[in-house]
């Protein structure tokens, strides 16, 4: 007998539904597991004014569907590589919107240089976070408090 396929926290489900889409970011809502999904494209953002409006929609999208009672999984493992000054500053006032209010927060990095990017620019907000290229240490970290 073939062995079941194992699922992945992407994996459809009834209880999961897309809220955003867009050339950046796709966010989906586990409503039975109560997390919200953020998936970072692989689409380059081609200006700083893109970076700030593509974030700012996440940190919209998220106040909308409400953040009490949520943990949020943010998969930045396709995220284009990208280091100036600029861009670093950008995204560092905009994350602690993204993170704030959730019961819990992972971050998927694909390399341990994207993990050490993401802590050095999150190390300010004094938001917990766990920062690990498993999608499993990810999911069990969030949903030790449900």
């Amino acid at each position: 007998m073939p062995e079941p396929r194992r699922a992945s926290c992407y994996d459809l489900r009834v209880a999961q539904h897309q809220v955003l889409q867009s050339p950046y970011f796709i966010i989906r809502v586990d409503d039975a597991d109560r997390i919200v999904q953020i998936r970072r494209t692989s689409e380059p953002f081609p200006h700083l004014s893109a970076v700030h409006t593509g974030w700012k929609s996440v940190i919209d999208t998220c106040n909308q569907i409400g953040r009490v009672g949520r943990s949020l999984l943010l998969d930045m493992r396709l995220a284009p590589a990208r280091n100036d000054p600029e861009f670093e500053k950008t995204v560092t006032a905009l994350l602690p919107a993204v993170h704030a209010g959730f019961l819990r927060n992972a971050v998927l990095a694909k390399l341990a240089v994207g993990a050490l990017q993401i802590r050095r620019l999150a190390k300010s907000d004094g938001i917990e976070r766990l920062i690990t290229s498993s999608e499993d240490e990810a999911l069990r970290y969030l949903k030790e408090v449900l």
